[in-house]
């Protein structure tokens, strides 16, 4: 526990002694401190003594112990790409802070191990990292194993935010007809129209898809790490309908028939019971890694570079946004949380956006009355009854 005692000189010529508990910082960065002000400095420290000795008992486990504990709290209660994601980013810590006791672990310590990563690890990895860090003691300070959180103490490096690849709508039918007719057409073309995820885009079904034309989206296929395929709730754990355009509509109609007759051609081995949209030959689920890989491969020769499955995702909503599509409504399309996910991530990827603003600021400067020159010299705008009210 970080903590100290401050003398404090009183206006009246006395002296007041203050015992400040160091809680972490806030969502700012700024520190956060609990203060006790005694009459005498012996009863300040009997206060400090008297926090040492309330220091929870949970502490003394080591740091990998705890996380160990916290990690199987993760996989029961969360989705398994997130126990993954934690699991490899506690790897580096734990190889080089495992054996600390738990309460003695400290920012500097965490900062320093974040140091040597600096050196073989992008920010935005180190960031990740972190966040894991932060999370599991979250929750021992949750669980009053911990009275402060320690990586809530730590300066890192930011993370440089990477503008969003967006193509257009004819590079778009251009990336279809590069697939040949294939399954990779329809992936595309339904990927660029729903703006789903590529787990989400595996586990489409066709009873899912209602006579007024719009799509259920609630589960996504995932692959574990022994090679084999599951399939979890949506990453927000959400459930949305998704309108298609007509065009599509009709386009899914030709490909069910010609899936209906590659089923027929295999028989009672076709996974008829999962009725996928995507499915291998066999009518199994497709690993959303083996889906992106293609998409990337027909993109790349078709002189797409740098364009993958998840760039029309981000392409469908930064060409709805830019054409003046609500941001709400396009924040459900997408599944996200709520609209601020939606705003922060695409708040770069609409550069022509900028010209629309300045458009339209200098159609509201037109509205204005003409500027009167006055005889000093200065420019003052004559000003009207009501442009008095509204200041």
């Amino acid at each position: 526990m970080i903590s100290r005692i401050d003398r404090r000189p009183r206006k009246n010529g006395k002296v007041s002694w203050r015992v400040r508990v160091w809680k972490g910082r806030d969502e700012s960065g700024k520190g956060v401190f609990d203060s006790h002000t005694f009459d005498a400095k012996a009863k300040a420290e009997d206060f400090l003594k008297t926090l040492n000795a309330d220091e929870p008992a949970g502490g003394a486990v080591s740091f990998r112990s705890y996380v160990a504990q916290w990690l199987n709290v993760i996989e029961a209660t969360r989705t398994y790409n997130t126990w993954r994601r934690y699991t490899m980013s506690m790897k580096p810590i734990l190889a080089e802070l495992g054996a600390v006791r738990l309460d003695k672990l400290t920012a500097a310590a965490l900062e320093g191990v974040y140091v040597d990563l600096y050196k073989t690890l992008s920010a935005r990895t180190v960031l990740e990292i972190h966040g894991a860090v932060r999370a599991a003691l979250n929750r021992a300070v949750k669980q009053k194993i911990l009275r402060f959180n320690p990586a809530l103490g730590c300066s890192l490096r930011p993370s440089d935010t990477a503008e969003a690849k967006v193509i257009s709508t004819d590079e778009i039918e251009a990336l279809e007809a590069a697939s040949n007719d294939s399954w990779v057409g329809i992936a595309v073309r339904l990927a660029a129209d729903l703006g789903c995820r590529r787990g989400e885009l595996a586990g489409l079904r066709w009873q899912d898809l209602d006579r007024e034309g719009k799509l259920l989206i609630w589960q996504s296929v995932f692959e574990r790490d022994d090679g084999t395929v599951g399939v979890k709730p949506t990453k927000t754990r959400s459930q949305r309908r998704v309108a298609l355009s007509k065009g599509t509509l009709a386009y899914l109609e030709v490909y069910r028939e010609r899936q209906a007759r590659d089923a027929a051609l295999i028989g009672d081995a076709y996974r008829r019971d999962l009725n996928l949209i995507f499915a291998r030959p066999d009518g199994d689920y497709v690993r959303p890694d083996y889906l992106s890989k293609v998409v990337c491969q027909i993109a790349d020769k078709a002189g797409f570079v740098g364009i993958g499955l998840h760039s029309l995702r981000h392409s469908h909503a930064s060409l709805m946004l830019s054409a003046g599509a609500p941001l709400a409504a396009v924040s459900k399309r997408l599944g996200h949380r709520d609209s601020y996910t939606t705003a922060k991530i695409y708040q770069h990827a609409l550069p022509s956006d900028e010209a629309k603003l300045a458009d339209i600021w200098e159609t509201v400067r037109g509205r204005e009355k003409p500027v009167k020159m006055v005889k000093n010299g200065q420019r003052t705008p004559k000003r009207t009854g009501s442009s008095r009210q509204n200041a």
